[in-house]
Order: C-alpha cells, then structure tokens, then sequence
C-alpha cells in the first residue's frame, strides 16, 4: 500500500486523465506497456530486501561507483521537481474541497500558500509518526476511490463514441506527440528511483513489525499494489475520454481547475453524491503520495551519503527540510508559468531516460551473488526484464534523435 499509495497521484490523476481528455483511448497501450515493462524492476525491489535484508543502495554499491553515482543524478535532479509537483496537485485538491464545502475563503488562498500548508502537515506526520495513521486510514480510503473511480468508468462505457476512439495513435501522432507520451511513460506507474524507497519500507517495515517477509509474501505484497495502479490508471483515462474528449472541450491549463474538472467528472457520471466522496478519496490519496515522496527522497538521498543510512537520521531530517524548501521555491517562482511545464518536462523525460539504467541496476542486483539462489528470480522472469531493459533503451534512443536531432 506504501507504494501505491506513492505510485496512484500526479501520474494516475492528472497524466491518465488528461492523456484521456486530449487523445482519447490511442494512449491506453502506452500506459498498459508502460506497466508491464515497469514490473521486473519494480518487483525486484521488495524481492531484494527480503532475500537479503539490504536496501538497493546496498545493492548499487555491490555494483560499483558507477552505479551509485547515476542513481545520485537521477535523485538530485529531479527531488525538488517531483516534490513540488506532488506538493502542488495535493494543495489544489484541498483548495478544490474547500469550495466543495462553501469555505470560499479558503478556497480563495493562494495555491502558494496551501502547498506550504500541506509540506508542513506531510513533515509533522513524519515526525510524529502520524504516517502510520494514514497508512491504516489510506487502506480504506484507496479502496473506496478505486471503487468509485471503477463505478463512474464503467458507468460511461456505454456512451463512448466509439467512432471517434482510436486504440493506437495515428503513426504520425507518434513523433508529433512525442514529449507527451515521455512524460507519460516516464511517471508511469512512478520513477523507477521509487524502487530504491521500496526496498527501504520493506525493511522499515520489517523493524517495525518484527516480521521477516519471505521473498513470495513481498512479491505478492507488491503484486496487489500495481494491480491497483493498473485498474486506477486505466479508469481515469477512460473517465478522461468519455467526459472531456469531446468537441469544444479542453482541459483545464491550471492545476487547481483541473483538479476541479476530475472531480465534475465523478458527479457528472454517478451524480452529486460522488463529489465529497471523491474528493476525501483523493486528498488522503494525494497526501498519502506527498508524505511518502517527502519520505523516500531523503532516505534514497541520505543513504547516497558514505556509511549508509540506518546511521544517519540527522542528515535525514536535514535532506527532508532542504527539500521540502526547494519543491516550495519551485512552486512560488514556477507555478502558473510556462517555466513549471518546463521543470516537469525536464523532470519527466530524465525519469524516462534512466529508466533502462536502473531497470538493468536491479537486475543485476537480484541475479548477484548476494541474492540466495532459491530467492532469485526463474529465468522467464530474468529474460522478460533484460527485454525490458533493452526496449526502453531503444525508446529512449529514439526519443533523443528526434528530439534533439539537427533539422535537414
């Protein structure tokens, strides 16, 4: 639950619903591909720290400085960015709720201002250990926003125009819309940076529990958590394209309206009743994700530091403020301008782009010598990812030469 509730946010919410509301269903094999080649990387993090009782960083270093070093790029450049988009998208579904609930002039508050109010709430949680609260709270409220969101999908099956659906994208359509379906694929289900968090919660959670999970109960584990991704995922897209892709109608540009604009499409499918419903699902889901991204990144940036982690909360709590100031800057001086789609393109495309990077770091990791040999993986599931390295490597290659490719 800890990785789906970071996985199901600005990638599930935003990005299927607005890939929904601009292209229709032609996306629908980008983000179900997307899954699937996602997953040998994915589910190797909890394996790994199962079988053996180390983090991936462990792991990393195990492979060399060289691997330690990528994962280093990918986190610093982008912990302020993905802090501050997650930050921002959670600010919006309260101020959105608020208007839901007639409190107008909290609704009216600068979006600037809500973010510093949720980081704070996200960092007293943390500090207290209120997460563990919201960890129980967000089992129930996951599933009743699953449950709703599959309702109000299923709802509008029926009313799709299934003349104006395409389910592959015009072959030109792949080049023009390039950027877009990066920015999809990169966040889709989450940054593969997330697996390094993932193996640390399984080992969090194994000090907190004081139980060993064995490698079969953490795939199964993470299994029901991107089955949930998968379902979420494919509901809002759908939801996007029976409701907002349709002549004359636009996604809103502005994160709070477009939150705004989810949310109407619940109670334009399965009526009023859906609105607070909805939106309680949503915050605690989108606070859910805030926290555990103001988690994971000062854990996977603490334990860069030589001598690992389990030794270093100070420096833990010194990262969480310095991000926590960084993603708050970013939305101050970024929000609203054209330079805050720069920063999460920027953002998105080098999630994209080191994807076949990590993907082949922890492979390497659960076929080295550290993994017992009964723990790793059976050879289909070793082929299937080496395939999954390669083929990303091959997107990723493509993407740069018509991206950044001289003109003729």
């Amino acid at each position: 639950m800890l990785y789906a509730g970071a996985a199901i946010g600005v990638s599930h919410l935003v990005q299927s619903t607005r890939a929904g509301a601009s292209y229709g269903l032609s996306l629908l094999l980008v983000v179900l591909l997307a899954h699937a080649m996602k997953y040998p990387a994915m589910v190797f993090a909890p394996m790994y720290a199962a079988s053996t009782g180390q983090h991936l960083l462990d792991g990393y270093r195990a492979r060399g400085r060289w691997a330690v070093v990528a994962f280093g790029i990918v986190t610093f450049g982008t912990m302020f960015i993905i802090q501050g988009v997650v930050t921002l998208i959670t600010a919006s579904l309260a101020l959105a709720g608020a208007g839901d609930l007639g409190l107008q002039g909290v609704a009216g508050s600068p979006v600037w201002l809500a973010s510093a109010g949720v980081l704070l709430v996200a960092g007293l949680l943390l500090a207290v250990g209120g997460y563990r609260w919201l960890k129980r709270a967000l089992n129930v409220l996951m599933l009743l926003l699953l449950v709703v969101t599959l309702a109000a999908a299923a709802s509008q099956v029926p009313s799709l125009d299934w003349s104006r659906v395409r389910l592959l994208p015009a072959p030109g359509d792949w080049v023009v819309h390039a950027a877009f379906i990066v920015a999809l694929a990169g966040w889709m289900p989450a940054p593969l940076d997330i697996t390094v968090w993932n193996s640390m919660w399984t080992l969090e959670q194994r000090r907190d529990s004081g139980h060993r999970a064995t490698r079969r109960e953490a795939k199964l584990d993470f299994d029901l958590g991107y089955l949930l991704c998968v379902l979420t995922a494919t509901s809002f897209m759908l939801l996007g394209t029976t409701l907002l892709f349709q002549p004359g109608v636009q996604p809103e540009a502005t994160p709070v309206a477009f939150v705004g604009q989810v949310i109407d499409l619940y109670a334009e499918a399965i009526g009023e009743w859906a609105r607070p419903v909805v939106g309680v699902g949503a915050l605690a889901v989108m606070l859910s994700t805030t926290v555990t991204v103001l988690d994971g990144l000062p854990r996977s940036a603490s334990g860069l530091l030589p001598g690992g982690l389990r030794d270093r909360r100070a420096s833990y709590w010194s990262a969480m403020l310095l991000i926590a100031l960084g993603a708050q800057a970013i939305i101050v001086f970024s929000v609203g301008n054209a330079s805050f789609t720069a920063l999460i393109d920027f953002a998105t495309m080098l999630a994209f782009l080191s994807t076949p990077v990590l993907a082949l770091l922890n492979h390497l990791c659960v076929t080295g010598r550290e993994m017992p040999a009964e723990d790793r993986p059976g050879r289909t599931m070793r082929l299937f990812s080496l395939i999954s390295v390669v083929l990303w490597a091959a997107f990723a290659a493509v993407f740069l030469c018509t991206r950044f490719a001289p003109s003729p």
